[in-house]
């Protein structure tokens, strides 16, 4: 259904966010810092992407554990800016 831009029962947030067709929103950080070292570590960051194009997964709440049972999952941060260039339509073809 997605081919012919067919939505069902889609809440609209872009509307609702002023989100334009390439605007893409992203929140993440850049290090965690754990309290047990109270310094930097580099376990993983939770990261957030919004989009006109990115769908919607079943995470409801900003945290390390929920994030990563999330549509991104764990991923290295070098796969991030590819991830928000394509949902701002800047690649032809994504992983061609």
């Amino acid at each position: 259904m997605g081919h012919d831009h067919g939505y069902l029962n889609q809440t609209n947030y872009d509307v609702l966010l002023g989100i334009q067709d390439t605007d893409v929103l992203a929140v993440s950080g850049d290090h965690s810092t754990p309290s047990i070292l109270a310094a930097h570590g580099w376990q993983p960051v939770p990261a957030l992407v919004a989009s006109r194009y990115c769908g919607a997964d079943q995470v409801s709440r900003f945290t390390e554990r929920d994030c990563a049972s999330g549509a991104l999952g764990v991923l290295p941060a070098q796969e991030l800016m590819p991830i928000l260039m394509a949902n701002a339509l800047r690649f032809i073809k994504y992983g061609a």
